[in-house]
């Protein structure tokens, strides 16, 4: 998983208010609020970026346990792949 490159689906309307991402779903229009962990994590999932390399980034933003930057990371980019969601394309 941490050497899956990471980039937004290119069919998800999205937008960056305030530092904080709101994606609309194709799916169904669902509105999708990112705080600002999310909403970084989605700026830097720009299909060049492995997992890995979002997780070294964010180490020098934020002072938190590696092994918990990990798993958020991993779960956060799981979920928003995940088959119902599609927002995020892992190659």
């Amino acid at each position: 998983m941490l050497d899956k490159i990471v980039k937004r689906n290119e069919d998800v309307a999205w937008r960056m208010i305030e530092g904080e991402v709101i994606i609309i779903s194709p799916e169904d229009s669902t509105q999708h609020y990112l705080n600002e962990v999310g909403s970084m994590i989605w700026d830097l999932a720009d299909g060049k970026r492995s997992v890995q390399d979002i997780i070294d980034h964010m180490k020098k933003e934020y002072q938190v346990d590696e092994k918990e930057l990990a798993d958020d990371v991993i779960e956060f980019v799981k979920n928003l792949s995940s088959p119902e969601l599609k927002l995020l394309i892992l190659e």
